[in-house]
């Protein structure tokens, strides 16, 4: 399988002897254009420094926090060799650490190992096509025992970091036009992992603050926060440097970076609910799998907390199915074609730490899908016994199926085949009835919204808070 080759500096040409600096300029800049300005355009002035102060966190605490990491790193061989005692031994207190010490010294780590040809390359095209989870590399292959200990480092400093976190919020904030609500929506979207539910939330949480009575002198909008846990690994430059690295040297991705990244990013999901819950002015969107509560007896504390906030309604959304093997394998299919690079692999000259096109690097797991299906149901018959509170039920219903072209229709096809793509089977059978006088992708582009379903209750408010929405009640 691997061919032996070295990744050698010649072939990186003059780039290869200023890519520290062109990683190191990148460090803290997220690049996140469409949402640089989320915080100021849509939280109400007044309660700005209160958001971002919540946010950053405990600065003084992240600081002690990295200087007892580098009490540990300056003792390694790498530490030594690439500054020498005098430098690391100068640095002997919390405030005489650099904000972003460890994420260069990372960078300086992958340097060095190319320049010492210590990572090898894999250039079987056909692996990385045929089997492309039998492609990946290893953490430590790929940095070197101490280089695994050093990517943890950095990767807590830059979670700790000011600029990841307000990326972080950023990446998370959406905007409903429109009157403000009077009470703060709280949305659960609930289903199995990987079916949609970042996606789906943008219509649901517009039908979820339709169905509220709105404030008829505040034409603000509603402001919300999404408390989804793969915004903080999309946004990680550090994860995302190990991936484009392993790309680089022919590889579709790294096997066990979650394992070596989540215990570090993971907290970041419960500091936004917890900032979330403590403004009162953001609604909040939870997307969730609730696959503990197959546990007999378990149910969900948090669902609890949020039903008892003041002035707030807390609205319950679930991705399901009419037919969920068909679903279980399109989630399975759509799982795998997000993890590992299959096709082509990138140079140095892609190096880019806020790539929007890379591949996740994180297994998808078939197993843990029945667990979403059945612990979704359970938290909203949870929802749906809660008291005194109304029943505001919106089911989304998942129909994709992949399917490639032949001839003037589309067929059933795997996500590795040619020109495969998911498609609403709904939107499907619908550009079928059709005159087809445009393209079915361009027919789906046209219509991008799930089928819904309501409860009474939520079409009862509905029709009274929002009488252009259309909701049937058919739960």
């Amino acid at each position: 399988m691997y061919n032996g080759s070295i990744v050698h500096l010649d072939k990186l040409d003059l780039l290869a002897t200023q890519m520290p600096y062109i990683f190191i300029n990148q460090l803290g800049h997220y690049g996140r254009e469409n949402h640089a300005n989320n915080i100021l355009d849509y939280i109400p002035e007044d309660s700005q420094d209160h958001f971002v102060n919540l946010m950053v966190g405990d600065t003084e605490e992240f600081q002690h926090q990295n200087y007892e990491n580098f009490k540990k790193y300056k003792g390694t061989d790498f530490a030594r060799s690439n500054e020498g005692l005098s430098m690391v031994n100068s640095i002997d207190s919390p405030e005489l650490l650099p904000d972003d010490y460890f994420r260069k010294q990372l960078i300086f780590l992958i340097y060095s190992r190319i320049q010492n040809g210590e990572i090898e390359v894999l250039d079987d095209i056909g692996i990385r096509e045929i089997n492309p989870g039998k492609a990946t590399i290893s953490l430590s292959k790929l940095l070197g025992k101490e280089g695994v200990e050093l990517y943890k480092y950095a990767l807590q400093e830059e979670v700790n970091s000011r600029e990841y976190r307000l990326a972080v919020a950023n990446e998370a904030i959406s905007h409903i036009e429109g009157n403000k609500t009077l009470q703060r929506p709280i949305i659960y979207v609930a289903g199995p992992s990987g079916c949609g539910k970042s996606y789906s939330s943008k219509f649901l949480s517009q039908y979820a603050c339709e169905m509220l009575e709105k404030d008829p002198h505040n034409n603000a909008g509603n402001t919300l926060i999404s408390i989804d846990g793969g915004i903080g690994r999309d946004v990680s430059q550090m994860r995302r440097l190990m991936i484009l690295l392993s790309n680089v040297c022919g590889y579709t991705g790294v096997h066990n970076l979650y394992e070596h990244s989540n215990g570090i990013i993971a907290p970041i999901k419960n500091h936004l609910l917890e900032v979330a819950i403590n403004s009162p002015n953001l609604g909040i969107i939870i997307p969730e799998t609730f696959s503990k509560l197959v546990i007999p007896g378990k149910i969900s504390g948090t669902m609890n907390e949020l039903h008892g906030l003041e002035n707030s309604t807390l609205i319950f959304t679930r991705i399901k199915s009419e037919h969920y093997p068909r679903m279980k394998k399109t989630v399975k299919d759509m799982g795998d074609s997000r993890s590992w690079k299959s096709e082509g692999h990138y140079d140095m000259f892609d190096y880019d730490l806020n790539r929007v096109s890379l591949k996740e690097s994180k297994k998808y797991n078939a197993e843990y899908f029945e667990n979403g299906r059945k612990g979704s149901f359970k938290a909203q018959q949870q929802y749906l016994s809660m008291r005194n509170s109304p029943r505001l039920l919106i089911e989304c219903i998942y129909d994709l199926q992949y399917l490639k072209p032949e001839g003037d229709d589309w067929v059933p096809a795997r996500y590795f085949e040619e020109d495969a793509r998911p498609f609403s089977m709904r939107v499907y059978d619908d550009w079928l009835d059709s005159d087809r006088a445009i393209s079915l992708p361009e027919f789906a582009q046209n219509h991008p919204e799930p089928e819904m379903r309501f409860s009474e209750e939520a079409t009862n408010a509905l029709n009274e808070y929002s009488p252009n929405a259309q909701g049937p009640p058919v739960l």
